[in-house]
């Protein structure tokens, strides 16, 4: 009897530990790492990261993807390549997109100029297993106050954003290129979500980072690997130098001619002085420095 109740009790010992064990697994199996870090995409997919920039660069201001008419489904025809038939919706000489579709054309364009291989490049679906299997470097992010103020993004980085979990098919799940200056609120992608200037978003565009879902639980940003140039301080143009140009753009900034998010200046720091606004005193300042008198 004594050894009966012994197996027993050492059975539902071990039935316990087992169901703790298969807890322990469930719960962790639905979670996401804060971080990985691994490969950059670029040195996966062997696309050289500053013909990647060099290619948005050339076409941030003309209609070769912006304007693009926004599609659902695997439509991958901008504007400005639209003679065959790149996605599998796609018909020959009409132009429109999905926002995976602009990512993949901007991607396999980069990667066949550098001679990589963009057969590895997913289009609509693949991607979380892609960025999994080849260890892509990415953080996760709940809101994208937390994401813009983390120091984490930097401009060329893509940004997904699911409606949920990561591996939870979705038609709100969205994916775009971030196009700002590391904390500015701007995202070049292809959608039918928001309004740019009052109008309705419902093609390719710059805009603020807007997702598709009503209400984004997860944003994932994957490093591209482009190589950031070291911002000087108070360089507000951009040119390597502090000069009158950038006293000039600091008072367009306090007059609101010039937006925090405009991608063409480094208004990232205005409060120079450090007193807690942007005013004249901002400007003096800068004009001190200039003089070597600050």
């Amino acid at each position: 009897m004594k050894n009966r109740t012994k197996k027993l009790v050492s059975y539902l010992l071990c039935m316990a530990m087992l169901s703790g064990m298969m807890c322990f697994a469930s719960t962790n199996a639905g979670a996401v790492p804060a971080e990985v870090q691994g490969n950059t995409l670029a040195e996966v997919i062997g696309m050289d990261p500053e013909v990647y920039m060099d290619w948005l660069y050339s076409h941030e201001d003309d209609n070769y993807y912006l304007g693009t008419p926004y599609k659902s489904g695997d439509h991958r025809n901008p504007n400005g390549d639209c003679e065959g038939a790149n996605g599998s919706l796609d018909y020959y000489g009409v132009a429109s997109m999905n926002c995976t579709g602009f990512v993949w054309h901007v991607l396999s364009t980069a990667t066949d100029m550098s001679g990589g291989n963009s057969s590895m490049i997913p289009a609509m679906s693949g991607w979380v297993s892609f960025y999994n299997n080849n260890n892509i470097s990415r953080k996760y992010f709940s809101t994208k106050e937390e994401m813009l103020s983390s120091g984490y993004l930097e401009k060329g980085d893509l940004i997904w954003m699911f409606e949920g979990s990561e591996y939870a098919l979705s038609n709100y799940n969205h994916i775009g290129i971030y196009w700002g200056d590391g904390s500015s609120d701007v995202l070049w992608h292809s959608s039918s979500q928001g309004y740019v200037d009052g109008n309705r978003i419902n093609s390719n565009v710059i805009s603020t980072i807007i997702p598709a879902a009503p209400k984004a639980e997860l944003y994932v940003v994957l490093k591209v690997g482009v190589p950031q140039e070291e911002k000087i301080d108070y360089d507000f143009n951009l040119d390597g130098v502090v000069s009158v140009s950038d006293v000039t753009i600091l008072q367009e900034y306090i007059a609101n001619l010039i937006s925090k998010d405009d991608s063409s200046y480094n208004m990232s720091v205005t409060d120079v002085n450090n007193d807690g606004v942007t005013d004249i005193a901002d400007v003096t300042y800068i004009q001190n420095v200039i003089a070597g008198t600050a």
